[in-house]
């Protein structure tokens, strides 16, 4: 199963790295699939310490932050985006102003 872990550790990096480069296609994609390797590494499980326990709680607290960590950054860039639209589209509506005035002259 740890093998499993490690590729789960790497897509939510390639996630993140996708995320800081708007790709989102490729984010949703690699969610989608860390998903089915998150299935299959609790399906091999199987019976575990409580030692063992402890290390895969931690290791899905950590999993969690960085998912929260990647939304709160979508988050932002979708507010950048919508404030850079609006900006867009006052600047649109300033022109549409003025030619409306020009054509009065």
């Amino acid at each position: 199963p740890n093998n499993e872990w490690l590729t789960v550790v790497s897509m939510t990096d390639a996630m993140r790295r996708h995320a800081e480069q708007q790709q989102w296609d490729e984010v949703s994609s690699l969610a989608v699939q860390r998903q089915a390797q998150l299935q299959l590494f609790f399906a091999k499980l199987g019976d575990v310490t409580t030692e063992q326990r402890e290390t895969i709680v931690n290791d899905v607290q950590q999993l969690m932050a960085a998912d929260e960590l990647l939304v709160s950054a979508a988050t932002e860039i979708k507010s950048a985006m919508e404030a850079g639209l609006a900006q867009i589209n006052q600047g649109r509506k300033a022109v549409q102003s003025y030619q409306g005035c020009s054509d009065t002259f």
